[in-house]
């Protein structure tokens, strides 16, 4: 595809003496966030296609920065993204992979348990399930889920509870996975600025 996508997977410019010098989510943004700041109100297959065109290593990057990108900002915005999310199977096993390359182990578990949730919302037994079999079903559920809707959280106590201790989870844990990422970008800044595959 010859149609601008070159640009879209261009290397980020940044001079590898000022890597070490960047806090972590810093240093994860600059070499992500050129990209999907180009891919926003970008077709579905232009953002596929830009996304398979990145290395392994990228890949992580963006699905890190497309996570916290959508999750950060409160309790609600957790609960629906994380949702929404659920109904993208090979979204969400992207995010899942990336944090398990990153090596965001308790990160990764804060989202199996969130999808946890989300089944119990939707009457799906996730009872009995450890963190591992989460791990491996938290692909989503078979059926897109209903959309996570801000009257969940306003009508449901429980849910309302149970989701803003799992944000505040997901917020204390997001560091750490920028940390184990930015440590890969200065431990083999090539993976980072070599070109891509055609």
């Amino acid at each position: 595809m010859t149609n601008g996508m070159e640009s879209m997977t261009a290397k980020p410019g940044i001079e590898r003496e000022r890597w070490q010098e960047m806090g972590d989510e810093q240093l994860v943004t600059a070499c992500i966030g050129p990209l999907l700041a180009r891919l926003r109100g970008a077709s579905e297959t232009d953002k596929t296609a830009a996304y398979r065109s990145l290395s392994p290593e990228r890949q992580d990057l963006f699905m890190l920065r497309v996570l916290d990108g959508h999750a950060r900002g409160s309790a609600w915005e957790y609960y629906a993204w994380t949702g929404l999310l659920l109904q993208s199977p090979d979204q969400w096993a992207a995010i899942l992979a990336a944090l398990r390359r990153i090596g965001s182990l308790e990160l990764l578990e804060a989202l199996a348990d969130t999808a946890a949730v989300h089944r119990k919302r939707l009457g799906q037994d996730a009872a009995g399930a450890d963190a591992s079999e989460l791990h491996e079903k938290a692909e989503g559920p078979s059926l897109p889920p209903p959309e996570a809707k801000a009257s969940d959280l306003d009508n449901d106590p429980e849910l309302a509870a149970e989701i803003a201790g799992l944000y505040e989870l997901y917020r204390s844990l997001v560091p750490e996975a920028y940390k184990l990422a930015a440590e890969s970008i200065r431990r083999e800044p090539q993976a980072y600025l070599s070109h891509e595959p055609s």
